[in-house]
């Protein structure tokens, strides 16, 4: 009872002396995310037996650990509120793969260990005629098939979920663009965490891209980029670097400022 009359006060004194310090404290005790919605399609996604296969390491385990924490948030919150009934659910959204390599990845929905409600849902790739793509591509090779997969996406999202979702979190370029393509179709927030972003990882990528663009499709990657970083709602960082750079490099987000 407490913390109801605790908000019903902010609430007065917003009506009777509105400030925007007032208002983000009220509105940051709402629980107004009920359904998420994870993006990252690249890889095998899965909970066993994927770590070492290609494009498959770090970004899954940060994903599953991130699904848990956000679960175990979401419930905390809802209870502060009184609001046991309502069930937040987590949808992370990956490639279904057919030739799954002795995992998962071929199966459309799998429950995430460790939580109640938080689900992969696996959405197959498919090419201009409309065939399912049954081996592993490429991060670098899958450009050709974003379009086609988030429409297919939003399809599936709203079988699963009866709504749109509250908030959708990208990963990575392809789950960024995949995440923009999205938000501006449902109208929803947008996260974007990049994990990493090439042209850094890659010595003059930025510059020497036409050099490189026959093996990594650079221009695809680096326009997706531009495209997420700035469609985005805000983005997850994990250091300082990463948005301001330091006296000899630009920061990661600041070289996609558009």
């Amino acid at each position: 009872m407490e913390l109801v009359r605790e908000q019903f006060r902010q609430l007065l004194d917003i009506l009777q002396a509105p400030d925007a310090d007032g208002l983000e404290r009220f509105l940051g005790r709402l629980p107004l995310v009920m359904n998420v919605v994870i993006m990252s399609p690249h890889g095998y996604f899965g909970q066993s037996n994927v770590l070492g296969l290609p494009d498959t390491g770090g970004q899954v385990v940060y994903i599953l650990d991130q699904v848990r924490a956000l679960e175990q948030e979401m419930r905390h919150r809802l209870h502060e509120q009184g609001l046991d009934s309502i069930t937040p659910k987590i949808m992370v959204v990956t490639r279904l793969i057919p030739q799954a390599m002795g995992t998962t990845c071929n199966e459309r929905i799998e429950r995430i260990h460790g939580t109640e409600h938080a689900y992969i849902l696996r959405v197959p790739w498919r090419d201009e005629s409309g065939r399912v793509l049954k081996k592993w591509v490429s991060r670098f090779d899958l450009w050709p098939y974003v379009e086609r997969f988030t429409l297919d996406v939003e399809r599936e999202i709203m079988a699963e979920l009866g709504q749109k979702p509250d908030l959708i979190v990208g990963n990575y370029s392809d789950g960024n663009l995949v995440a923009s393509l999205l938000a501006h179709r449902m109208f929803v927030t947008q996260c974007n965490i990049a994990h990493a972003i090439e042209k850094t990882k890659y010595q003059d990528a930025d510059i020497k891209w036409r050099e490189m663009d026959s093996t990594y499709h650079f221009s695809c990657q680096f326009t997706a980029d531009l495209i997420a970083m700035n469609h985005a709602d805000f983005i997850i960082t994990s250091t300082y670097q990463e948005i301001a750079g330091n006296d000899t490099l630009v920061g990661q987000y600041e070289s996609m400022k558009a």
